[in-house]
């Protein structure tokens, strides 16, 4: 056997699946794209640093959810965040639910790990509904 169909092999087995994976989140019928959220979350004076991950929602399926890093003596709202991007994506884009943070967890290459934040946001939510 040459190594071009071992390669070949091993490629179509381990690799590919791993390249078709997107870096978009299913909105209803739509697709969003976290990084463009995330450009205009970062456009804000009073965003210092911000993340985008999909939350599940029972009607839309997934939700676009920011995690913000407001900048020192930032006084806005979660919602003056969620209209800042409304006002600028189409309504299916809007950011729909926003948590204020410390630091948005990076790996040590500066990728944001966005399964960490996903995690602790649904953990919030979830003891936040308990409260009621």
């Amino acid at each position: 056997m040459s190594y071009q169909i071992i390669f070949s092999f091993v490629f179509q087995l381990l690799v590919s699946p791993l390249l078709k994976r997107t870096s978009t989140q299913k909105t209803g019928d739509n697709r969003v794209a976290p990084a463009e959220l995330e450009a205009i979350l970062l456009s804000h004076s009073s965003v210092e640093d911000a993340a985008v991950v999909p939350l599940p929602n029972e009607d839309a399926g997934e939700i676009p959810a920011a995690s913000v890093v407001l900048s020192k003596g930032a006084r806005e709202s979660e919602d003056d965040i969620m209209n800042y991007v409304a006002s600028n994506v189409a309504s299916y884009k809007k950011v729909r639910v926003v948590h204020f943070v410390e630091a948005i967890p990076k790996s040590p290459s500066g990728k944001i790990m966005r399964r960490l934040i996903k995690e602790r946001m649904v953990e919030k939510i979830k003891a936040n509904s308990n409260n009621f």
